[in-house]
């Protein structure tokens, strides 16, 4: 988990970069949360470190609206990199009825199409 871990805030370290076009060197990045660049190395690198640094960058790239989620789940496949703003959340359930009703009337007018061709060749 430690090199999925530290391939991981890599990534998100790169991507902060292109973002905000701002450079975010694991010197910046140490600076900023107040740990050393020999620390970020290690995590990045997957050789883990303290349970301090990893809330520390943890708590780094939440602020800067990374899904901390998308981060830590080992099989984060359910989960976009970049977390919603609270007024921006899905309600799942109102989506689906969306896709079931678009469904519905896809497959209403594929039949209309289909009795027109034969009703009319």
């Amino acid at each position: 988990m430690k090199q999925i871990l530290g391939e991981r805030m890599s990534e998100l370290r790169e991507d902060l970069q292109k973002r905000t076009g701002e450079k975010w060197p694991m010197s910046k990045v140490a600076a900023e949360v107040g740990i050393t660049q020999n620390m970020i190395e290690r995590v990045e690198r997957g050789q883990g470190g303290s349970i301090e640094t990893y809330m520390l960058l943890f708590n780094f790239y939440q602020r800067r609206g990374y899904n901390l989620n998308w981060l830590m789940l080992s099989d984060n496949s359910g989960y976009i990199k970049y977390a919603l703003d609270e007024g921006n959340t899905i309600d799942i359930e109102k989506v689906l009825i969306k896709v079931e009703n678009l469904k519905n009337q896809l497959v209403s007018d594929v039949d209309t199409m289909v009795m027109d061709i034969l009703i009319n060749p």
